[in-house]
């Protein structure tokens, strides 16, 4: 035997470390710190010693210990920072729930807003137009009429002066009503920018286990976008809840107004029944109108006070929801620091230098099922099957040894069925955010490995 290499090329069939029948060696088992060869001793009890058919130092042993067991080392500090990512991602899912939640809450209070401000609008409209009609009445009572021209000017004067209190309080309202739309339509990203936050939370752990640097770097600009993105929403609702109550302000003026002037127009109309005596029954329509508009003007105002009301609950709602951007944020930033670091060890990996190495990258879920797209070195692209969703990698035996804990196995060494190349597996596991566990593997290449 001239060397590891030669001697692993030769052994094509699964090696026997049990004396009396063959052992599984798809079988995951944990390496130790001795390295590959006393991690075989170990494993067939002594019975198989590579070392004795081995040069003394073999050199090509020697690489691939030393990469087995810097494959090791990675893994087990990538596990670990992907449990942070876990646990850092159900935190942010809890907080992400509650801020969808007082958004859904928010949109709700706006829509009964918009609802009320619109019924409020039809209202004052249709005001205006019997304050119009009661105009001609007013001026029919003085056409008929053949004295008492000054009344009649200050009684145009007002009734002027009311129709313009109208005007300006249909406009307020108009304002009012945009200035909800934009609430509502501001609350829409609210919410989108929340499901986007639920949907990354859960497939952090997975897009990262697949996507290498480039994933990491993706999920962690998704996640500052989108808590800024939310961030700014809640600010935007809270300037213009503050517009809003101007407005209201301004549409309780023009009303008070409104009555004010139509108090004066009620007893003006007692006047004209007094000054005109030809015109009885004129005089009597006119109080009656008015009377039946100054209550529509009251009625406008109870309408505006729950308009009011429902503002300062959207008030109190965006407060509430600017407090969990900054919570979301601070959890988006905690992530960003925990990508940081698996960033760097992910560098120490050199994954380049290993491109010849690497067949295949995946992530299986705890029944052994595959969840991720393989992962295909360009080398074998055409030859190997580059997706492999649901396909079932149970006889791989991950999850019988890794029930116990987190840590990182190195499989037997294997004839691929995939390339037809001699092959280890090394997997290391975690919790996903419902608590399954979660393999991520790489399939190596024995020859590519030790040539790096």
């Amino acid at each position: 035997m001239t060397g590891l290499l030669d001697f692993l090329r030769r052994r094509k069939e699964p090696i026997d470390f049990s004396g009396g029948g063959e052992v599984n060696c798809l079988e995951c088992r944990r390496i130790e710190a001795e390295g590959i060869i006393a991690f075989f001793q170990r494993l067939s009890g002594g019975r198989l010693d590579l070392t004795s058919e081995l040069p003394e130092n073999d050199p090509l042993a020697a690489t691939l210990n030393g990469h087995v067991s810097s494959l090791e080392r990675f893994f087990a500090s990538l596990m670990e920072n992907l449990v942070q990512v876990s646990g850092s991602g159900r935190y942010l899912e809890q907080r992400v729930g509650k801020l969808s939640r007082q958004a859904d809450t928010q949109t709700h209070s706006v829509r009964g807003i918009t609802r009320e401000t619109d019924r409020l609008n039809e209202e004052i409209h249709a005001l205006a137009e019997r304050v119009s009609g009661f105009a001609g009445l007013t001026q029919d009572s003085f056409n008929a009429a053949s004295e008492g021209y000054s009344l009649n000017g200050e009684f145009q004067m007002r009734l002027e002066n009311l129709k313009a209190g109208m005007l300006r309080t249909i406009g307020a309202v108009n304002r009012l009503t945009g200035l909800l739309d934009s609430v509502k339509s501001l609350t829409e990203i609210i919410d989108e920018s929340a499901e986007s936050l639920h949907l990354i939370s859960i497939n952090t752990a997975i897009e990262a286990a697949r996507a290498g640097d480039r994933g990491f770097g993706v999920i962690a600009t998704e996640l500052r976008a989108l808590a800024r993105r939310a961030g700014e929403s809640v600010r935007e609702v809270d300037r213009i809840v503050k517009s809003v109550h101007e407005e209201i302000k301004a549409v309780d003026g023009a009303i008070e107004d409104s009555a004010s002037v139509m108090d004066i127009l009620i007893g003006d109309s007692e006047r004209v029944g007094e000054s005109f005596a030809g015109i009885n029954d004129f005089a009597r329509k006119v109080e009656e109108e008015g009377v039946s508009i100054a209550a529509e003007i009251l009625k406008q105002r109870e309408g505006l006070g729950s308009v009011a009301a429902g503002v300062q609950v959207i008030f109190r709602a965006s407060e509430e929801i600017q407090g969990e951007a900054e919570n979301t944020g601070a959890v988006a930033t905690q992530l960003k620091t925990i990508v940081g670091t698996i960033l760097e060890k992910t560098g120490s990996l050199r994954l380049r230098r290993h491109k010849r190495a690497v067949e295949l990258v995946y992530a299986m879920d705890n029944r052994g099922r595959q969840v991720s797209s393989n992962i295909v070195s360009d080398k074998y692209k055409g030859s190997v099957r580059e997706q492999g969703f649901g396909e079932d990698r149970s006889q791989k035996e991950y999850f019988s040894s890794l029930q116990g804990g987190e840590g990182v196995y190195v499989s037997d060494i294997y004839l691929s069925d995939a390339s037809g190349r001699l092959c280890i597996t090394v997997s290391g596991s975690t919790l996903n955010r419902k608590g399954d566990r979660l393999a991520v593997a790489l399939d190596l290449n024995l020859e590519g490995l030790l040539r790096v």
